[in-house]
């Protein structure tokens, strides 16, 4: 299911990112292409939100536990939501407790939890509001992570409303409907933060005061209890030298071997600017929009329905990055 809804609007917002990028286009064609954009991202986000959601009360969401610095965190999730707070002139800051201890924790999803609060805190603030994001120990086993903004503020009554599905905080009595139509969304970030929270260990506490704002703190462990993956962390500390490959762990976050460091995307695009790559298979669309989306930045790219219709290239073999 997954793959069946999201295939299809991944190609539509392959093409209208070409499209957006086309020098022949008037102003009120760049307003349509903008509008296709904004639409197909929010029906995208919608899709991601209930299938997350799914897998949560399936049992079929996993935990995979990394080490890495909350510091670190939480300044990349700051400069990816810079552009947001931007366009609202809100100011977004961040705090960290230097002798917060390195997490052992699902940091994709940790990430995924701070962005949901991230961005609604934008969401509900007014134009040149406050949003203040942190990180500190809360006790030797726990960390507090706190996002805090001088919003619309959460009434008392809608307070445990919010974390239900499909649910949104009214403002007044009775005006839910026109919340949604102010705000937008779906009713199911909250939902989702409180599910992913609870499968790493911990609790969300919610503290707001209607019409000056809101605290959403996420309280985790330290260390996810998992055993086995407690264990194996514990095997890769005493090993020395090179880690047996039955023992490596990889970041679900950067595909990453946990005792390497990540590649940066300023590595990585000058390799893509001089790759030649093969699209094999896939949908229609899909194979129009990559080589679409990538020849004018001087990459090869050669499509076909299956392999046997691809046959060898007469110049160079195409060059194709490999995992570590």
């Amino acid at each position: 299911m997954s793959h069946e809804l999201r295939t299809p609007l991944n190609s539509i917002l392959g093409f209208s990112d070409v499209l957006a990028a086309a020098a022949n286009l008037d102003d009120r064609q760049h307003r349509y292409v903008s509008n296709i954009q904004s639409s197909g991202q929010s029906l995208l986000t919608m899709i991601n939100d209930v299938l997350d959601l799914a897998k949560i009360e399936s049992g079929r969401m996993e935990v995979h536990a990394v080490e890495f610095s909350l510091g670190d965190l939480i300044d990349r999730l700051v400069n990816s939501i810079a552009p947001l707070a931007e366009k609202k002139n809100i100011d977004v800051v961040s705090a960290f407790d230097p002798d917060c201890p390195l997490l052992f924790q699902d940091i994709g999803k940790l990430e995924q939890i701070l962005l949901n609060l991230l961005s609604n805190a934008i969401k509900f603030t007014p134009e040149g509001g406050r949003v203040r994001v942190s990180g500190q120990s809360h006790d030797a086993r726990q960390v507090d992570l706190l996002v805090e903004d001088n919003g619309v503020g959460i009434p008392l009554d809608d307070q445990e409303a919010i974390f239900e599905k499909f649910r949104q905080g009214s403002g007044l009595p009775g005006q839910q409907d026109a919340m949604t139509r102010e705000y937008g969304g779906t009713g199911l970030g909250l939902s989702i933060v409180k599910e992913l929270t609870r499968l790493l260990g911990g609790s969300v506490i919610l503290e707001s005061e209607f019409g000056k704002g809101s605290t959403f703190t996420i309280r985790i462990p330290v260390q996810h209890t998992d055993p086995v993956e407690v264990r194996a962390r514990s095997l890769l500390r005493e090993s020395s030298g090179r880690t047996p490959p039955h023992l490596r762990l990889t970041s679900s976050a950067t595909g990453q071997p946990v005792t390497s460091p990540a590649r940066s995307t300023a590595e990585i695009i000058p390799v893509l600017d001089l790759m030649r790559g093969r699209v094999v298979r896939g949908i229609a669309g899909q194979r129009e929009v990559i080589p679409a989306d990538h020849q004018p930045a001087g990459r090869l790219v050669r499509s076909a329905p299956n392999r046997r219709r691809l046959r060898r290239p007469t110049g160079p073999r195409p060059h194709l990055p490999r995992r570590p």
